[in-house]
């Protein structure tokens, strides 16, 4: 993975490249903290928290991406032109390589991919104030399961109410999902 950190202060921008060694049953910290054996270099850059949520935040984003076959994708027009220009006589392949030269100044080879909803990428901050609580504890969001709850006392109808499933946690914190097994 390469990221490019640009300051915007008409200097070149660095380039930062992360390594990850991927394994087929490996969960998300453990890719997240992986390396290749024969890495020598022990930069502290590389064990920062911020590197950790960006790169948390892009397999994120990779995962969400890719875990659908039915996102909406335009195919680019520039591919289109470049697939026709070995067809038809000279005169059409001229005109189609000008097409694609004009192309290029617009759109890149790539298609777009249309995602349902929104992957935030502003919140690093927030995240960041986030992560722990004044105790040191880490803050998560999880969904608790509906439920039967009875009334309190001092209300008139007591009888027992049902409370839908929701989300526990602050919005910004990391989700954790549990798997829950029935016992006979």
């Amino acid at each position: 993975m390469s990221i490019l950190l640009d300051a915007n202060t008409g200097e070149w921008p660095w380039i930062l490249t992360r390594d990850l060694d991927i394994g087929s049953d490996d969960m998300l910290d453990e890719i997240l903290t992986s390396r290749f054996p024969d890495v020598t270099n022990t930069d502290p850059v590389f064990d920062a928290p911020e590197l950790r949520q960006i790169v948390q935040l892009v397999i994120n984003a990779i995962l969400y991406a890719t875990s659908s076959p039915s996102w909406d994708v335009i195919a680019s027009p520039l591919k289109k032109v470049e697939r026709r220009m070995s067809r038809g006589d000279a005169k059409q392949q001229a005109s189609t390589k000008r097409r694609a030269e004009a192309l290029r100044s617009m759109h890149s080879g790539e298609d777009i991919w249309h995602l349902p909803g929104k992957i935030p990428i502003s919140h690093v901050r927030a995240l960041r104030e986030l992560q722990r609580s004044a105790d040191g504890e880490l803050f998560a969001r999880s969904l608790v399961r509906g439920h039967w709850r009875r009334a309190p006392e001092t209300w008139n109808d007591r009888s027992p109410r049902w409370i839908e499933p929701y989300w526990k946690g602050p919005e910004l914190a990391a989700i954790v999902e549990r798997e829950y097994r029935l016992k006979p």
